[in-house]
Protein backbone atom coordinates (compact mmCIF):
# COMPACT_ATOMS: atom_id res chain seq x y z
CA UNK A 1 0.00 0.00 0.00
CA UNK A 2 1.31 3.54 -0.90
CA UNK A 3 0.92 6.47 0.90
CA UNK A 4 0.12 6.50 5.02
CA UNK A 5 -2.16 4.70 6.50
CA UNK A 6 -4.66 6.32 8.88
CA UNK A 7 -2.88 5.07 12.07
CA UNK A 8 0.24 6.63 11.35
CA UNK A 9 -1.15 9.38 9.93
CA UNK A 10 -2.73 9.85 13.44
CA UNK A 11 0.01 9.34 15.04
CA UNK A 12 2.12 12.26 13.25
CA UNK A 13 -0.98 14.17 13.97
CA UNK A 14 -0.65 13.86 17.33
CA UNK A 15 2.90 14.90 17.41
CA UNK A 16 2.08 17.68 15.90
CA UNK A 17 0.03 18.84 18.25
CA UNK A 18 2.31 17.58 20.81
CA UNK A 19 4.93 20.18 20.04
CA UNK A 20 3.00 22.67 19.39
CA UNK A 21 1.21 22.61 23.02
CA UNK A 22 4.62 21.98 24.71
CA UNK A 23 6.24 25.28 22.17
CA UNK A 24 2.86 27.27 23.37
CA UNK A 25 3.53 26.46 27.13
CA UNK A 26 7.46 27.50 26.91
CA UNK A 27 6.25 30.52 24.61
CA UNK A 28 4.04 31.47 27.74
CA UNK A 29 6.72 30.66 30.02
CA UNK A 30 9.42 32.23 28.76
CA UNK A 31 7.69 35.46 27.33
CA UNK A 32 6.33 35.86 31.62
CA UNK A 33 9.39 35.10 33.10
CA UNK A 34 12.78 34.84 30.88
CA UNK A 35 12.75 37.42 28.45
CA UNK A 36 13.09 40.46 31.21
CA UNK A 37 15.97 38.55 33.04
CA UNK A 38 17.67 37.28 30.07
CA UNK A 39 17.54 40.13 27.85
CA UNK A 40 17.34 43.80 29.80
CA UNK A 41 16.55 45.41 26.40
CA UNK A 42 13.18 43.68 26.14
CA UNK A 43 11.58 45.38 28.98
CA UNK A 44 8.34 46.65 27.92
CA UNK A 45 8.96 46.34 24.55
CA UNK A 46 5.05 44.70 24.23
CA UNK A 47 4.41 44.60 20.67
CA UNK A 48 7.79 42.90 20.35
CA UNK A 49 6.69 39.73 22.18
CA UNK A 50 4.32 39.13 20.08
CA UNK A 51 6.11 38.99 16.61
CA UNK A 52 8.71 36.10 18.53
CA UNK A 53 5.56 33.77 19.59
CA UNK A 54 5.52 31.85 16.54
CA UNK A 55 9.46 31.09 16.86
CA UNK A 56 9.30 30.55 20.17
CA UNK A 57 6.58 27.50 19.67
CA UNK A 58 8.28 25.92 17.13
CA UNK A 59 11.91 26.18 18.31
CA UNK A 60 10.62 25.58 21.79
CA UNK A 61 13.75 22.87 22.95
CA UNK A 62 16.36 25.51 21.36
CA UNK A 63 14.62 28.30 23.51
CA UNK A 64 14.39 26.15 26.75
CA UNK A 65 17.94 24.90 26.12
CA UNK A 66 19.68 28.69 25.21
CA UNK A 67 16.94 29.74 28.47
CA UNK A 68 18.81 27.62 30.88
CA UNK A 69 22.52 28.19 29.50
CA UNK A 70 22.20 31.99 30.00
CA UNK A 71 20.18 31.09 33.40
CA UNK A 72 23.29 29.60 34.75
CA UNK A 73 25.84 32.37 33.11
CA UNK A 74 23.97 35.33 32.87
CA UNK A 75 27.15 37.24 34.91
CA UNK A 76 30.05 36.19 31.99
CA UNK A 77 29.03 39.24 29.48
CA UNK A 78 31.67 37.51 26.90
CA UNK A 79 29.48 34.68 26.45
CA UNK A 80 26.25 35.81 26.68
CA UNK A 81 26.05 36.40 22.69
CA UNK A 82 28.46 33.98 22.07
CA UNK A 83 27.23 31.04 19.46
CA UNK A 84 25.52 28.38 21.50
CA UNK A 85 27.86 25.45 19.60
CA UNK A 86 30.97 26.41 18.21
CA UNK A 87 30.11 25.04 15.23
CA UNK A 88 27.40 27.30 14.33
CA UNK A 89 29.20 29.72 11.85
CA UNK A 90 30.61 26.70 10.01
CA UNK A 91 26.90 25.50 9.71
CA UNK A 92 25.73 29.18 8.79
CA UNK A 93 28.03 29.49 5.87
CA UNK A 94 27.08 25.88 4.92
CA UNK A 95 23.55 26.37 4.60
CA UNK A 96 24.06 29.11 2.94
CA UNK A 97 25.91 27.49 0.14
CA UNK A 98 23.70 24.65 0.22
CA UNK A 99 20.38 26.75 -0.27
CA UNK A 100 20.89 28.08 -3.79
CA UNK A 101 22.89 24.95 -4.85
CA UNK A 102 19.21 23.05 -3.70
CA UNK A 103 17.56 25.78 -5.86
CA UNK A 104 19.92 25.42 -8.52
CA UNK A 105 19.37 21.61 -8.88
CA UNK A 106 15.59 21.89 -8.24
CA UNK A 107 15.33 24.21 -11.38
CA UNK A 108 17.38 21.61 -13.31
CA UNK A 109 15.34 18.53 -12.53
CA UNK A 110 11.65 20.35 -12.41
CA UNK A 111 9.40 18.03 -14.90
CA UNK A 112 8.37 19.87 -18.35
CA UNK A 113 5.28 21.55 -18.74
CA UNK A 114 2.73 19.88 -20.69
CA UNK A 115 2.00 20.50 -24.13
CA UNK A 116 -0.39 22.85 -24.74
CA UNK A 117 -4.21 21.80 -25.64
CA UNK A 118 -6.84 23.48 -27.70
CA UNK A 119 -9.69 24.79 -26.04
CA UNK A 120 -12.72 22.39 -25.68
CA UNK A 121 -15.87 24.27 -25.30
CA UNK A 122 -18.49 23.59 -22.75
CA UNK A 123 -21.67 22.24 -23.83
CA UNK A 124 -25.03 23.43 -21.39
CA UNK A 125 -26.16 20.94 -18.98
CA UNK A 126 -28.78 19.00 -19.63
CA UNK A 127 -32.19 19.93 -19.06
CA UNK A 128 -33.36 18.75 -15.69
CA UNK A 129 -29.55 17.11 -14.38
CA UNK A 130 -29.08 19.24 -11.29
CA UNK A 131 -33.26 19.73 -10.52
CA UNK A 132 -33.69 18.97 -6.92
Amino acid sequence: MNGIDGSTAATLIAAGEGWLWLGGLTAAAFLLFGLDRLEPSARGAYAFRALIVPGLVLLWPLVLWRWWVLARRAWDEQQRHAPPLPLQGRAALALAAAVPAILVAALAVRQPEPAPRAPVPLAPPAAGANSR
